[in-house]
Parts: C-alpha cells; structure tokens; sequence
C-alpha cells in the first residue's frame, strides 16, 4: 500500500492533515505567487515585502513538513493531543496576526474575516480534540 503525505484514519490525523494542507497552499501561494498573494490579502497602500512574505511562507512550509510527518507517525493519543494543540495554537497564532493587521488597516476586511473564519475553525476543532477528555475504555 503506498502511503501518502495525508492521514484521515481517525479525526485526529484528519484534523493534523487538513491543517498542514492549508498551510502547504497558503506558503506554496506566497512562494510562487507572491504579487497576486498581495494583491489580494493587502489594502492598496501596503508597501510589498518579498522578504517578509518568504519569511511568512517559509515559517508556514516548515510547520507543514512538521505536521505533515506527524501524520506519517504511530502517535499514542497523548502525543496526537499534542500535535493537535501545537496546530491549534499556529492557527490561533495566525488568526491574532491577522486581525492585528486588520485592525492597523492593512489587511483586506472580507479576505480577512474569511481567512480569520477558516483558520480559526481549524484552530477550535484543533483545541476541542487536543482538550477532550477520554474514558477508560477509549475515546468519548
């Protein structure tokens, strides 16, 4: 069997996989598409920032290599707990950074509430399984 990058054998893997695609898009856009990236996430007056975007997409491709070897591991359900919070709190993390720059006039309002809406879904239902109590006999 070939195994691939993703993981959906359970909801935790699904959730790990799911966050590390939307980070590999996001990065791979700000790699390769760096003008139109800006174009559509920044308000006019924003000066482009190559090095910044680079730095943004590297930070967000290596967390991406991260998560998505987490899928490739046989993780206990403590340590998918943790991955799940590390993922949780990259995409809080994200979600803050953005409304930040939203607030400062900088970020694009409905790309902006639509990116804080997706990210901080992924970043809720990350907390909820990371925070959710097990019973003896397995998962609630």
């Amino acid at each position: 069997m070939v195994k691939t990058l993703l993981s959906f054998e359970d909801i935790d893997s699904s959730l790990i996989s799911l966050t590390a695609l939307s980070n590999a898009a996001y990065s791979a856009q700000m790699f390769f598409l760096p003008k139109q990236q800006h174009q559509l996430y920044y308000e006019d007056h924003v000066n482009e920032c190559p090095q910044w975007q680079q730095w943004w997409a590297t930070g967000l491709a290596m967390n991406t290599v991260s998560a998505f070897s987490l899928t490739q591991s046989s993780l206990t359900k403590a340590q998918k707990k943790v991955a799940l919070k590390a993922c949780g709190a990259n995409n809080a993390l994200a979600a803050g950074i953005i409304a930040k720059q939203m607030a400062d006039g900088d970020f694009k309002k409905p790309i902006g509430f639509a990116t804080i809406g997706f990210i901080g879904l992924q970043s809720v239902a990350c907390f909820a399984r990371a925070f959710r109590k097990d019973d003896e006999d397995g998962e609630k």
